[in-house]
């Protein structure tokens, strides 16, 4: 086994053992886009691509609802921030989404 592996399977461990303990219970609230921005830089992409693979390939709707509030989310996230870029691309996303862009084609 590479040690790479090995360690990635420790870390595993280790975090369970932390959630299942009640360990690292410490939040911090964070209002400054100082920290917010380029967090969400890094992750909305991400985001993006699970909520439309998601949408995309699965009718259960409990899932749905997830994704949805998963945009819904990030869209608001985005948009407080200033990240104009991001929240643009994600609402096109979910406007890719709906019907509505059949009656202006």
């Amino acid at each position: 086994m590479g040690l790479f592996m090995k360690e990635s399977e420790n870390m595993i461990r280790e975090s369970k053992e932390r959630i299942r303990k009640g360990q690292d219970k410490v939040f911090i609230k964070v209002q400054t886009t100082e920290y917010i921005r380029p967090l969400f830089s890094i992750m909305w992409s991400p985001l993006l691509a699970s909520f439309s693979v998601l949408l995309e390939q699965n009718e259960e709707p409990k899932l749905i609802q997830l994704c949805l509030e998963g945009y819904v989310l990030s869209i608001n996230i985005a948009g407080r921030h200033g990240l104009d870029t991001e929240r643009d691309t994600l609402i096109m996303s979910l406007y890719n989404f709906t019907n509505l862009k059949k009656g202006y084609q």
